[in-house]
């Protein structure tokens, strides 16, 4: 009934905002500044098709979502600016003659119609119910464990107790162990004891706390999260951005931006990453100016920023960015990318890799990378060892990544080049970079 609610409202709110503009109110502006671009009939079929898809995407993305009608008039705010502004700026790029004046009126005009619509739609359709998982912070922030990671992340009752017994310890190296089993698994009933460790002086507890109340969905911390967004240790308040961003989602957007001028690099990280990852599509416009500020930055320790954040949302469609950083004339940026590149595992940065891994400097870097890649990278790397033109430093590197990967794919590709997992025989590892095998 919801749904139905707001796509009954959106599109009424459309048509009559949209037909009132088109043929009453802007119908003379339409007219002078299209002159003969403009039809003298509507092809109602091309309108009805945009009508509906665009219904959709504000029902979808702007009503549906929103626990309140500011965040419903931010989401049809942002929907607006892409849809109006890429049409007109196209327009504007491509067609012979296209008015400029005409762009900021319909940009403006888009601005409102979808605001206004969005906002609309969330009136008359009201909040979400108690069971939708956008209900406010409590369930935007509290998705079922079993729907997050299935059963297989789930613990027996007489290893949850013995877990809840680590984190209750008065010994840190225990907290600590517990505290890194609490960040793999999902069990209801952590987040008490989770919360207790925010109280202890060791910053690192603090820190590895925060990170498994993200990671549980802790929302009924919440408060507690937002507390340590003060702690006086970076690194604490860069892990309760990330919870709490994780946890709040959109609605964490608000309440996180000033971090994104924190004095501390890390924090700053976090509050981009968190805002890219979670916030959806306000939150990535918001964090969009923040991250090329760092990748245009002539300061090599914020191109060492953005290299952090693009291996921490891991979105490959920022793959661009990161060969820009591989390029990059700073060894510490190109270390942080060649990081990014292997937590991306996009294929589009296989060969700056490689190339790396034939600079010494960047051996051991690129090593850890194409591992990091996993079995997405088998299949180059097979081609690599075997073709005799590629550089024999590149080549010798290869064996030894295969057997990292240690996956039967890798040990295939291995086998079918008469090789067997490169260990050393002394003491089990696999050799280090520059050694033959």
């Amino acid at each position: 009934m919801r749904i139905l609610k707001a796509t009954v409202t959106v599109t009424l709110s459309f048509l009559v905002l949209d037909l009132l503009w088109l043929g009453v109110v802007g119908s003379n502006i339409y007219d002078e500044t299209l002159g003969p671009l403009r039809a003298k009939e509507v092809v109602w079929a091309a309108a009805g098709l945009f009508y509906a898809q665009y219904v959709a995407v504000i029902v979808g993305f702007a009503v549906l979502p929103a626990v309140s009608l500011a965040q419903a008039a931010k989401r049809g705010l942002g929907i607006g600016w892409l849809a109006y502004a890429t049409y007109e700026l196209t327009n504007w790029a491509v067609i012979t003659d296209w008015p400029a004046v005409l762009v900021p009126i319909d940009i403006a005009w888009g601005l409102v119609l979808t605001t206004s619509c969005a906002v609309a739609g969330r009136f008359v359709a009201g909040p979400p119910s108690d069971r939708d998982a956008s209900a406010g912070f409590k369930n935007v922030a509290a998705p079922s464990p079993d729907a997050m990671t299935g059963t297989a992340n789930r613990v027996s009752s007489q290893a949850l107790e013995a877990l809840i017994v680590d984190l209750a310890s008065d010994d840190p190296d225990r907290i600590r162990k517990g505290l890194e089993l609490a960040q793999r698994v999902h069990a209801s009933g952590l987040d008490k004891p989770l919360t207790a460790i925010l109280e202890r002086p060791e910053p690192n507890l603090r820190k590895l706390a925060l990170k498994a109340l993200g990671h549980q969905g802790a929302w009924k911390a919440l408060s507690k999260i937002h507390t340590c967004v003060q702690d006086p240790v970076a690194e604490v308040r860069a892990a309760a951005v990330e919870a709490f961003c994780a946890i709040g989602r959109e609605k964490a957007i608000d309440v996180c931006s000033n971090l994104l001028d924190d004095g501390s690099p890390r924090v700053r990280e976090a509050t981009i990453a968190g805002f890219i990852q979670h916030g959806g599509l306000v939150g990535m416009l918001r964090a969009i100016e923040p991250l090329n500020q760092l990748l245009e930055s002539e300061n090599p320790d914020d191109r060492v920023s953005a290299a952090r954040v693009l291996c921490a949302i891991r979105v490959q469609s920022f793959h661009p960015q990161v060969l820009r950083l591989l390029a990059d004339e700073n060894p510490k940026v190109v270390k942080a990318a060649l990081e990014a590149a292997g937590a991306m595992k996009t294929l589009e940065l296989f060969p700056s890799v490689i190339y790396r891994m034939s600079l010494r400097d960047y051996t051991d870097d690129a090593v850890r990378a194409l591992v990091a890649m996993g079995d997405e990278a088998v299949p180059l790397l097979a081609k690599v060892i075997a073709n005799p033109r590629e550089e024999a430093s590149v080549r010798a590197q290869i064996p030894r990544i295969l057997s990292q990967i240690g996956t039967p794919l890798a040990a295939s590709v291995l086998e079918s080049n008469g090789l067997d997992f490169p260990v050393d025989q002394a003491d089990g590892r696999a050799p280090e970079s520059g050694q033959e095998f």
